[in-house]
């Protein structure tokens, strides 16, 4: 998981700012999960900074790996990032005890009035917003998690399985496995390649071209031969029969 330094704020003051940033999303957060996290990647990441988007990436897929609402956990996450364990519990109470409320407030309102046209309409016209939220929120995403051909197969193929109704656990699992296979095979044949090196050149012996005239140098020095023997005759010249 990424890590990096957050920035030095004092803690009253990062408490009142997580305070006041998870009430309003506790009260404006429509939508489920995923819109949820879309406003805090916004909010977070594009506008106030707390985290980087690679870090985000990190936190979005360390929550979806636990049980229970993972939106919850992102901003208890969050809250312990910017302001430490008092931060967690601000962030976590901020954050619920609106939605509490509200669901207790729109449950009553539906038993009531869930017959009537107007609220009907109210709750058909939240739903296309909240799939404007959450495609926002892939496409940014995505264009920092896609960074390779193979992490974007790795994408497609989780999505196959999420479309035959595999386990959401065993595709998160499954699919990080396979990646860090992966990447093991890479940089161990990578290793191995570094390790043996390029294969060794067998020295070609290259033959002087001959003089003009036909004749060769001899090979040693002073025309003796390496045994020991007389000078080798010369090409091209016969020794003479009789000395003169």
């Amino acid at each position: 998981m990424n890590s990096e330094p957050t920035k030095t704020v004092e803690p009253g003051i990062a408490l009142g700012e997580i305070a006041s940033e998870f009430l309003r999303l506790g009260f404006i957060a429509f939508g489920g999960p995923a819109a949820h996290i879309a406003l805090m990647e916004e909010q977070f990441v594009r506008r106030r900074a707390w985290v980087t988007r690679e870090r985000f990436l990190d936190l979005v897929g360390a929550v979806s790996l636990l049980p229970g609402p993972s939106s919850t956990e992102l901003a208890i996450y969050l809250g312990q990032i910017r302001g430490g364990l008092p931060g967690l519990i601000v962030a976590g109470a901020a954050f619920i005890v609106p939605a509490a409320i509200l669901v207790v407030g729109l449950a009553w309102a539906y038993v009531r009035f869930g017959a009537a046209p107007q609220l009907a309409g109210l709750l058909f016209g939240v739903k296309p917003v909240v799939v404007a939220l959450i495609a926002q929120a892939i496409w940014t995403l995505g264009k920092t998690a896609l960074r390779t051909s193979e992490l974007a197969v790795l994408a497609v193929v989780g999505l196959a399985l999420a479309i035959l109704k595999a386990p959401a656990l065993a595709v998160l699992i499954g699919t990080g496995v396979a990646w860090m296979a992966a990447n093991r095979a890479v940089s161990a044949r990578a290793t191995g390649t570094a390790t043996a090196g390029p294969a060794p050149r067998t020295a070609r012996r290259v033959r002087s071209p001959a003089p003009a005239g036909g004749s060769r140098p001899d090979p040693t020095p002073g025309g003796r031969r390496s045994d020991g023997g007389p000078p080798a005759a010369r090409r091209g010249r016969r020794p003479s029969a009789h000395p003169r």
